[in-house]
């Protein structure tokens, strides 16, 4: 999984995130979260704005029909959990 980010001006050792994540925050709370590897993209701050464009708009329309089946799948799968619960 990658994650698209820009520099802290301030604190070298944080991150501001550039698009949701939805699915990143949701599978983090799996007990087996730790071995979800991670890769963030780091881009320069200045470039921050095109590159939220980019990843607003372009992005999602070029994996509309991946997305969404994953996004479907997903859903799917946590409401047959919650009714075996």
């Amino acid at each position: 999984m990658t994650l698209s980010v820009v520099p802290h001006p301030n604190k070298p050792t944080q991150y501001y995130l550039l698009s949701p994540a939805a699915d990143f925050f949701f599978i983090q709370q799996h007990p087996h979260a730790s071995t979800l590897q991670v890769q963030p993209l780091i881009y320069p701050f200045e470039d921050a704005e095109s590159i939220i464009q980019t990843l607003s708009f372009i992005a999602p329309s070029l994996h509309h029909k991946l997305q969404t089946k994953a996004l479907h799948n997903l859903s799917k799968r946590h409401q047959l959990a919650k009714l075996y619960m």
